[in-house]
């Protein structure tokens, strides 16, 4: 897995923590991610060499790409939900995996 899960587990994941419509914070999906995916305490607080959290920009950067694609809303600066076409793109993910597992 590297030091964090892909960019595209990330997403798929993102997206399934907000399919129920429940609009979530920033601070809110790291640790719901970090849990998701097992991140240690070492991993979760990984600094870069500038002093920024690793894993709190690839998560800024993963939700970013996803809002850009009208994946996920924000409904107010660091809040944001899934979009109907977000919840489409999930569905078509779940059904590709079940179909080639």
């Amino acid at each position: 897995m590297g030091v964090f899960p892909s960019a595209t587990k990330i997403r798929i994941a993102i997206l399934k923590k907000l399919k129920n419509g429940q609009t979530r914070e920033k601070n809110e999906m790291l640790k719901i991610l970090a849990k998701h995916f097992g991140l240690s305490l070492p991993q979760f607080a990984m600094k870069d060499p500038d002093g920024r959290n690793k894993w709190d920009k690839r998560v800024k950067w993963e939700l970013s790409w996803l809002r850009k694609r009208n994946l996920i809303k924000n409904t107010q600066l660091g809040h944001f939900h899934i979009t109907s076409l977000g919840k489409d793109i999930l569905q078509l993910c779940e059904s590709y995996k079940r179909q080639n597992d």
